[in-house]
Formats: structure tokens, C-alpha cells, sequence
């Protein structure tokens, strides 16, 4: 068996618990998700790059990024997740992934 990647989940605003546990479940053979980041404000926000550590993967959850500086300064993969349970692409995430990419965020589809 693989080495499980370690996932930093990054929550803004109001908590997902739904969406968290369902990424959880779905890659829990693949990936460990460490203590979940919230991000409350604009310092929560600037603190984004130092949080991420020994983690592989940064994963995305809730609330909208006005701030793409400190997004630009993680030196990890970043991933947002967006979970239907009809697996579709949701006009949210497709706005959120558009907006990331206009500010120089490479993030995979």
C-alpha cells in the first residue's frame, strides 16, 4: 500500500461539515486530513502559507477567496472541493476555479 498523502483542508467562513466529511470518505484510502484551518479574516487569511507545513496537498472548502496573494504563496498543490452527489460541476465551483485562475492560481478540473 502507498505512503496516504496529508491534506490541510482550509475552511472559509461557515464550516462545511458535510462537504469535509464526505472528501474524508471518499479519499480515505488515499489521503489523511489534518486538523481543519479556518479563516475568519484577513489575518487568517495572510497566515494561509505558513499553515500549510508538512502537508502535500491544500484543499479548499466553502466561503470565496477575495484574497488571491496569499493563496499565490503556497508552495503545494491546491484543491478545491465541490462535492454533488449527482457528480456534476456546480456553477459555484466553475466561478471559483475561473477566479482562481484569473489571479495566476494553477488548480487541476
Amino acid at each position: 500500500m502507498h505512503a496516504k498523502i496529508k491534506v490541510l483542508p482550509v475552511i472559509v467562513r461557515s464550516p462545511p461539515t458535510d462537504s469535509l466529511k464526505e472528501a474524508s470518505y471518499v479519499l480515505y484510502r488515499w489521503a489523511t486530513f489534518t486538523e481543519p484551518y479556518r479563516v475568519k479574516d484577513l489575518d487568517d487569511w495572510r497566515r494561509i502559507p505558513e499553515k500549510v507545513g508538512d502537508v502535500d496537498v491544500v484543499m479548499l472548502f466553502g466561503g470565496f477567496w477575495s484574497v488571491p496573494d496569499p493563496l499565490k504563496a503556497i508552495d503545494k498543490p491546491i484543491v478545491v472541493w465541490s462535492w454533488t452527489h449527482e457528480g456534476t460541476l456546480t456553477m459555484w465551483l466553475w466561478e471559483t476555479l475561473s477566479w482562481l485562475r484569473a489571479n495566476g492560481i494553477d488548480v487541476p478540473v
